[in-house]
Parts: structure tokens; sequence; C-alpha cells
């Protein structure tokens, strides 16, 4: 998640493309936990929500550039 938030500024594509593998390695990682009967599904979303939080959180506390739409910088 963190690299799909710290990628922002250097496009959405790679912002995107951070976020899929990030994603996608979670849900393997949270799936193989989960048949070992070390996790619920829980705490998988959980840990997904706080890594987003803490994603943006120190975004904004470094005042990252996040805006999302089409905008031109000026």
């Amino acid at each position: 998640m963190v690299w799909a938030v710290a990628l922002r500024p250097a496009g959405r594509r790679a912002a995107r493309l951070a976020l899929l593998l990030g994603l996608i390695a979670g849900s393997v990682l949270g799936t193989a936990r989960m048949l070992q009967g070390a996790h619920f599904l829980s705490h998988t979303l959980w840990t997904l929500w706080l890594a987003w939080g803490v994603s943006v959180s120190l975004a904004v506390a470094l005042r990252a550039d996040l805006y999302l739409g089409d905008r031109r910088r000026d």
C-alpha cells in the first residue's frame, strides 16, 4: 500500500501498478495464512485498512501530492 501512495507523484500508472502488485501480494499471503489457520479474514482486512491508513497519514503529514484528478500542476 505504501508504494502506491509513495509513487503517486510519479504518475497514476506507477501508483496503480504498485497498488495492484501490493494487493495481489497481500491477498496471496493473507490467503496462505488463512489456509494455515493462523488468521481470520478479518485479520487480513484489518491489516489492509491499517496499512492504507498509515500510508495516507504519512503522506498527508509529509504534504505529499495526493491529488487524483486531471488538473494540471501550476
